[in-house]
């Protein structure tokens, strides 16, 4: 890595601190969101609509991590497209560019699912430590989209994606899918690791692809995985307590602020899409906007999330020496996206 693409990725970790990083935009639920349809989709992702970074020649954005060529990532496609999506319904369908930005994607999607039904992430793909080149967020939000061009298109080329999607998101990790059975149920890994993370924020973005799915298509299968989810996850929302704080994944990461802030909103939501397990979701949301709002918990918590932010500047930073001290040129950071490092 150089020296500028140090400072790139110095600037991105000060922005993320400061909560201006266009990655870590405002967890927000979207105000009319209604779980009996796929009117709007739960969360507000219209601050993705204005990427900052690399684009190809249709449009479509792409992103370049230190040390790789640019690469189209699925879940960032979707979040952008439904951020679209939403922005349209809210005009009453008939704002154009926010049509043509949703339909842009999702036609992207669709012409690049492969044959198993999925969208490979390379930096899964380049990490040995992962079982699966597939995450069940990714297949979750494409999901959605997918569903979603379906209603606007009638087009059923998009109903036959989704169910694969859905397909390979309930296919285990061993025979590379995105979940694993659990005593409790059905996990559903946004990092399908050899260690398995559970990370909360991605398990729910899954859950919701899936949600929908049963909305519109629902077969037995599929229904029966959404009850095995449901009950994994309220039989282990006490996994991310921390006590003071959550945790951002179920090998006792501490979140990060978005994350819990993200936490919060997500607990809302499912307990109005899921309302008999309302009583659960409740419990711990509040406990967690307690923790945020606490002088005492946020004391507590500060330290420890600052420790992630200097654990992670620190690697950079080795890096940097070690390859500066080689000559090496690295590749500059035009924009960072989620991956297992996160």
């Amino acid at each position: 890595m150089n020296r500028e693409s140090f400072r790139q990725y110095l600037r991105s970790r000060v922005q993320r601190l400061q909560g201006k990083d266009y990655l870590v935009c405002a967890p927000n639920r979207w105000v009319g969101y209604d779980p009996s349809s796929l009117r709007y989709y739960y969360r507000d992702f219209s601050a993705k609509i204005a990427w900052p970074g690399m684009v190809d020649k249709q449009g479509i954005p792409l992103v370049r991590m230190v040390d790789s060529e640019p690469f189209y990532h699925p879940m960032l496609l979707a979040q952008i497209a439904l951020g679209h999506w939403n922005l349209w319904i809210h005009g009453e369908r008939t704002d154009q560019y926010h049509q043509a930005g949703f339909r842009r994607i999702a036609d992207w999607l669709l012409q690049n699912q492969d044959a198993t039904g999925g969208w490979p992430i390379l930096t899964f793909q380049r990490d040995p430590s992962f079982l699966s080149p597939y995450s069940a967020m990714a297949q979750g939000q494409v999901t959605s989209v997918l569903l979603r061009a379906w209603e606007m298109t009638g087009e059923a080329r998009f109903e036959c994606a989704a169910s694969r999607a859905i397909d390979l998101m309930l296919t285990p990790m061993d025979r590379k899918g995105t979940c694993w059975y659990h005593g409790t149920g059905l996990l559903l890994e946004e990092y399908p690791q050899q260690r398995q993370r559970s990370v909360l924020n991605g398990w729910i973005h899954a859950l919701y692809g899936l949600y929908e799915y049963n909305i519109v298509l629902g077969s037995l299968p599929s229904k029966k995985a959404l009850d095995q989810t449901m009950s994994a996850l309220v039989s282990n929302l006490h996994r991310y307590d921390a006590g003071y704080w959550s945790f951002y994944d179920g090998l006792k990461k501490l979140a990060n602020g978005y994350y819990h802030r993200e936490h919060i909103s997500q607990l809302f939501c499912l307990s109005i899409t899921f309302p008999h397990h309302k009583h659960v979701f409740d419990k711990y949301r509040k406990r967690f906007v307690l923790y945020q709002y606490s002088p005492v918990h946020r004391a507590i918590s500060l330290p420890l999330r600052l420790l992630r932010h200097f654990s992670a500047l620190r690697t950079m930073t080795t890096t940097w020496v070690r390859d500066d001290a080689k000559g090496a040129e690295g590749q500059l950071t035009v924009a960072v996206v989620k991956t297992h490092t996160s």
